[in-house]
């Protein structure tokens, strides 16, 4: 029979392991969501120098509201990670992300619309002069098994800039920059790589 004393003794021990469970079970909980769960839409993002996949960027998300990222050994803090988006910005995400016309978008044709109508401007000395992108970044979302299922828009940010007054170009850049938003969302943890 334990004594008050014994007892006392044993409660930090206690305390500590029930501490480490606590710490763990959201790790566990987030690692395994993106197992259970199917990917509603992803993004990567490339460098047109490092193409290679270990040295892109990936965001997942789930239709739970799960979120995966897997940033390269370069980025500020490299890693996987997890986390849950809920609420309003899972309802922003899907508003901004979840439209027809970005699913059905072709970036070529896309662009060639936008230098059409700025090469008309420019013609009218109303825009001014596209500026060249010597090292592109490619993005892609991936729309996981809605068709047509991925777009890929290399330099999106920059044309964004090139052609102001193109709708479809602001659309997919905002698409991708909502993506983007969630690697710095709140509450992300690491998740432990199996070997």
């Amino acid at each position: 029979m334990s004594t008050p004393a014994a007892r006392l003794r044993l409660m930090p021990s206690t305390s500590a392991v029930l501490h480490a469970v606590l710490l763990l079970a959201p790790l566990q909980a987030t690692a395994s969501c993106a197992m259970e769960d199917p990917p509603l839409l992803s993004l990567r993002v490339v460098n047109d120098h490092v193409r290679s996949e270990d040295r892109s960027l990936h965001i997942r998300l789930h239709e739970s509201g799960c979120v995966t990222i897997r940033r390269p050994g370069f980025h500020r803090a490299p890693g996987q990670f997890s986390g849950v988006v809920k609420g309003e910005q899972m309802a922003m995400l899907m508003q901004v992300t979840g439209s027809e016309s970005l699913r059905t978008m072709r970036a070529d044709a896309v662009l060639a619309a936008a230098e059409a109508e700025a090469t008309a401007s420019r013609a009218a000395g109303t825009a001014p002069l596209k500026h060249y992108i010597s090292h592109p970044t490619v993005y892609v979302l991936d729309f996981h098994g809605r068709k047509p299922d991925q777009l890929r828009f290399d330099s999106v940010f920059q044309y964004e800039v090139f052609y102001p007054d193109a709708p479809a170009v602001a659309e997919a850049a905002q698409a991708v920059r909502a993506m983007l938003a969630l690697d710095d969302l709140d509450g992300l943890q690491a998740v432990a790589v199996q070997p």
